[in-house]
Formats: C-alpha cells, structure tokens, sequence
C-alpha cells in the first residue's frame, strides 16, 4: 500500500532520531508519569498487551517490567530495533513481539486484553485516523481495554517547549511537522473518537499543569500540579490527557 505523505514524514523522522530518544535511564519526570498513569490504568498484570507506536521502548520496557505480554508496533525499524536491544538485555525477549505496521491493515483478531497508543494518535494521518483506531479496536477481545495518552493543546507551556526545541535544533528542526497533530487532541474529540468506534465505560482523567518534565528540576513540581488541578477552572489547561474505553 502506497505510503501516504504524513506517514512518510512521521517514519523518516523516527528513524533518523532513534538513537537520541533511546535511553534506558528514564528521568524522574517519566518514572513518575509512568506510576500515576498504571494507576490509572488499574488492571491486573500478566495481560496480552499491544502497544501501538512503541518508539524505542519509552513504555515498552515498564509494560514488560509490569508482566504484560506485549506485541509492540512502530513505523520505524531503527526504533523497533532499540527496543529489542533493550528487552534482550532484560531478558524480556521471550513475552516480547515487535512488529513494523502502520495499522491500516490488521492481522490481529480478537487477540489482545489491552492496547496502549501513548503519544500516538496526534502522530496518524488525520485521513486515516478513524480507520486506523477502529483497526486497533478490532484486535481488542470483548471488554478490552483501548488507553491513550495524549498532550493537550489548550495547555499553553507545550508551545514553549516546542519553540524552544525549534530555537536550539533539539530533535532536530522537522519536529513540529511530527507533532502538529496535537492541535486536534482535546479531551472532547478524543472522547468523540472513542464513542464512534463504539466503546463504552469511557474515561477521561486531566494529569497535570505543568508539563511533568520540569518536576526534573524542581521536584515541588509534582505537588504544585495535585494542587492546580483541584481548581476547576485549571482543569482544562491541563499538561496530559489520559483516556481509556472498554470494547462491547
């Protein structure tokens, strides 16, 4: 099937930067993002789980670590391959399955207990993008569970962050051509792509004011966003957006 323009742009970009975003040594920021979302999450370990955009493993190895049996899918090759670096020095290979897909097509039936899309669905052709989560929902088995975290665009920090990453050529200078697709992620349209694919039991939970990532620097972070977001009015300017549904 004939590549489409954004996914030409998204695979040549994670294939060039794999090596920068691989590191096995997460930051506290993403430890403690990590343990706030299985909390979240509160389903069992020892689940067959499929992990849409795996990336170099930013999720994978806690997924394993946590004894789910992942199948983990990325349009990147280079990055499909750090993850499997990693998992073998692990030793995680043996509940480990990688596969290069777009998810257009699906192969998978009825097969999984979860399917995680972590800072996924912003990055699909927006012209594919309901045919693509209806794929993944099709892999799910009855009364699985699709979980998605997203970025929000109403929170205003975010756009800093990308124009200061724009400013110092981190990532390199085609990373907002990767990332635009934020723009469409609010909790409202995510909750409307979820409803239309026919999930049901759907639930939204607001993470954060400030985006995770300072709390590297300045621990007191953490506590500041509990408190930001029990004020209602700062609720919908919040840094993440995690939401989960259950297949009928």
């Amino acid at each position: 099937m004939k590549k489409s323009y954004q996914e030409k742009v998204q695979e040549k970009y994670w294939d060039r930067v794999a090596d920068i975003f691989y590191d096995s040594d997460l930051p506290f920021s993403a430890r403690f993002e990590q343990g706030e979302f299985f909390r979240f999450l509160s389903l069992p370990k020892g689940l067959k789980a499929l992990e849409i955009g795996c990336g170099t493993g930013r999720w994978t190895l806690p997924l394993l670590r946590r004894g789910y049996k992942v199948t983990a899918t990325d349009i990147s090759l280079k990055s499909l391959d750090k993850v499997r670096e990693q998992a073998k020095k692990e030793k995680f290979l043996k509940n480990l399955t990688l596969k290069k897909t777009n998810f257009e097509n699906v192969d998978y039936k009825s097969k999984f207990d979860l399917a995680f899309c972590f800072g996924v669905i912003h990055h699909l052709d927006p012209t594919k993008k309901e045919v693509i989560v209806n794929n993944i929902i099709r892999t799910l088995k009855k009364n699985g569970i699709l979980v998605s975290l997203e970025t929000n665009p109403l929170n205003p920090l975010f756009y800093l962050i990308y124009f200061w990453r724009w400013l110092i050529n981190k990532q390199g200078r085609n990373r907002w051509k990767t990332e635009k697709g934020f723009l469409h992620s609010r909790a409202g349209s995510l909750k409307k792509l979820y409803e239309k694919n026919g999930l049901s039991e759907i639930e939204v939970k607001r993470f954060a004011l400030i985006p995770t990532r300072y709390s590297d620097r300045f621990r007191g972070v953490t506590k500041l966003n509990e408190f930001l977001l029990c004020i209602p009015l700062l609720q919908n300017f919040s840094a993440f957006i995690w939401i989960k549904g259950k297949k009928k």
